[in-house]
């Protein structure tokens, strides 16, 4: 379904959308409720998470994580992306960047590489620079099957071209099943999955 408004990443009920905020390089923040978007505070340039624990970084790489009320700081670590509980920071390592996981006590790096990660705090999945799709085990990256430039929980976005979009596929559990459309970005954490197109339509 095709939604109002603008956005340039989307998480679960959550965008970040297309107007800046100040002179830092950020945007304003959405939240999907009762079929309307409601303006939140703050400012950012990815956004990950669930729907009632989104997570943002912003253009200076800084981390937050939705309290309820109000963005908290999650220091220790400078990001480029970020999911449930889980960041890809701006170190380079082999695949990409380092892997980092917040828990009790601040960050904790992971093994492995990757440039986008998604999905839930349980099972978060990753692409790496060289497209490879992973999801974690509870200790380990497992290689999954095909190639993707952005991931969520079970959706991929391919690297075949539709336009100035990718196709859309969903794991059966044990490949990707394409679907319709195309997609620049894509955003879910156990249900429904979105996406926001190089249009930047919702």
């Amino acid at each position: 379904n095709k939604l109002p408004g603008t956005a340039y990443d989307v998480g679960d009920g959550w965008v970040i959308g297309t107007s800046p905020v100040g002179t830092t390089g950020d945007y304003n923040i959405w939240r999907w409720d009762d079929n309307k978007w409601t303006a939140m505070p703050g400012a950012a340039v990815r956004i990950g998470g669930t729907y009632n624990s989104p997570w943002v970084v912003n253009n200076a790489g800084a981390v937050f994580r939705w309290n309820g009320a109000a963005w908290a700081a999650r220091p220790g670590i400078q990001a480029r992306d970020v999911g449930d509980g889980f960041a890809i920071s701006t170190t380079a390592t082999a695949g990409g960047y380092e892997i980092y996981r917040y828990d009790t006590t601040g960050w904790t790096k992971l093994p492995g590489g990757a440039v986008r990660v998604g999905g839930t705090y349980k099972f978060p999945w990753i692409v790496n620079n060289l497209g490879e799709i992973f999801r974690w085990n509870g200790s380990s990256w497992n290689l999954l099957p095909g190639k993707g430039v952005d991931i969520a929980d079970g959706w991929v976005l391919g690297t075949t071209l539709i336009g100035t979009d990718y196709s859309i596929h969903r794991w059966n559990g044990s490949g990707w099943t394409q679907v319709s459309g195309a997609a620049r970005n894509v955003g879910s954490a156990g249900g429904s999955p979105w996406i926001v197109n190089s249009s930047n339509e919702i």
